[in-house]
This record gives C-alpha cells, structure tokens and sequence, in this order.
C-alpha cells in the first residue's frame, strides 16, 4: 500500500497520507512529498492524515511543517487526520490557533473521510 495515495468517496477525490509507524526523517519526508503533489497540481485538495500510538510530533517535525511549502496551505480545502490521542490532540489545537489552521481530529478513517467529502461541513 502506498503512503500517499488519491481515495475516492461519493465521485470526491482526496489526498491520503500514512504516517503510521515512520519515524521523525520518514515523516519530514512525506510532509514534502504531499506538499510538492499539492503544489504541482494546483487546485482545492481534501487531505487526510493518518498516525498511529508510534508517531511523535517533534520540535524539528513540527517546524518543518510550519515554515517548509507552506504556500500549499492555501490549497488545502480541508484537513482531516486520525490517530492524535492526549498531548498530540493538545499541539493540534496549539498548532490551530496559532497557525489559524481548522484540522480536525477524528477517532476512526470512517468519520474523517466522511467530514472531507462532505460539503455541508467546513
């Protein structure tokens, strides 16, 4: 299975991204990757993110994300992820505010794909 796959649900495409299992450098890696497929395409994108108990959000993960291709943010019609428990779902909600971000947490793949490819929820 591919780590950074197109899905589709109800004729709606969105980006998925498996974090699961990779370490700091592997995850760096694919925030790249993600970002440069978001930016050579250019259009509205719906994302998902996936992380499991064996993920850390690290200070150079985390400052990666907010400085590197941040330009495909505006690109991001809706953010999804699953698997944040405890003090990740509390960097989240940092990382929200302060970012002026809307990525939503989601208990299962199901709901998060749900809220994606559903146009009444923003």
């Amino acid at each position: 299975m591919d780590r950074i796959r197109k899905e589709y649900k109800n004729g709606k495409e969105f980006l998925v991204t498996d974090f699961s299992d990779c370490n700091e450098d592997q995850m760096i890696q694919m925030v790249a990757q993600i970002r440069d497929l978001i930016l050579n395409e250019d259009k509205q994108q719906l994302v998902l993110a996936i992380f499991n108990e064996k993920n850390f959000l690290t200070p150079k993960l985390m400052e990666y994300y907010r400085t590197e291709k941040t330009e495909a943010t505006r690109l991001i019609r809706k953010q999804a992820l699953v698997g944040f428990t405890g003090s990740k779902l509390w960097i989240l909600k940092g990382y929200n505010l302060f970012a002026k971000r809307n990525i939503r947490p989601f208990n299962t793949t199901t709901e998060a794909i749900d809220y994606l490819v559903d146009d009444s929820r923003i």
